[in-house]
C-alpha cells in the first residue's frame, strides 16, 4: 500500500483525527504517523497508524508523554 492510501484508510476510520491542526507523514512500511498540532504546539504524543491489505490496522501511540 502507498503511505496516501493508509492515510484514506485511516481517514475513513478516524475522522474525529482529521482536520488543519492534523499533519501526517511516512512511518515505515504500510505506516504513517499523526502529529497533532494548535499554535504551533504539539497536543501530546504522536500516533502511529498502521494497515495492511487485508484489512488488519493498529493505532498507538509513540514515545511517551510527559
Amino acid at each position: 500500500m502507498t503511505h496516501l492510501e493508509v492515510f484514506q484508510k485511516f481517514k475513513s476510520r478516524f475522522p474525529e483525527y482529521i482536520g488543519e491542526n492534523t499533519r501526517w507523514s511516512p512511518n515505515g512500511k504500510n505506516s504513517i504517523r499523526i502529529t497533532r498540532i494548535k499554535n504551533s504546539i504539539r497536543m501530546g504524543p504522536d500516533l502511529a497508524f498502521t494497515c495492511d491489505q487485508n484489512g488488519n490496522w493498529r493505532f498507538e501511540t509513540i514515545g511517551k508523554e510527559l
